[in-house]
């Protein structure tokens, strides 16, 4: 889904420390990393239409975070297969 909203670097995650090792180990440092970009740029207001989904532009996150649009892409499409996005 690509939806014409800037990227976002306000607000905040909750995830407990406890989980965060088995994260790591099933993502790898770097999976952890992009998982929470992405992650960040989701919507979690639920009187929002497109709650809990990415809604920023996968160009818009690569531009903000310095990688290419297909890096975006790809990180996304693979966190999905995983079961770790919608």
């Amino acid at each position: 889904m690509n939806l014409s909203y800037d990227v976002s670097l306000s607000g905040f995650i909750c995830i407990p420390r406890n989980i965060i090792p088995g994260l790591i180990k099933e993502l790898g440092l770097s999976g952890f990393a992009k998982y929470l970009i992405l992650l960040s740029q989701a919507d979690f207001d639920k009187k929002h239409k497109h709650f809990s989904k990415i809604i920023r532009d996968d160009k818009k996150i690569g531009e903000k975070f310095g990688i290419s649009s297909s890096a975006v892409y790809k990180s996304r499409k693979k966190l999905t297969e995983k079961g770790f996005l919608a």
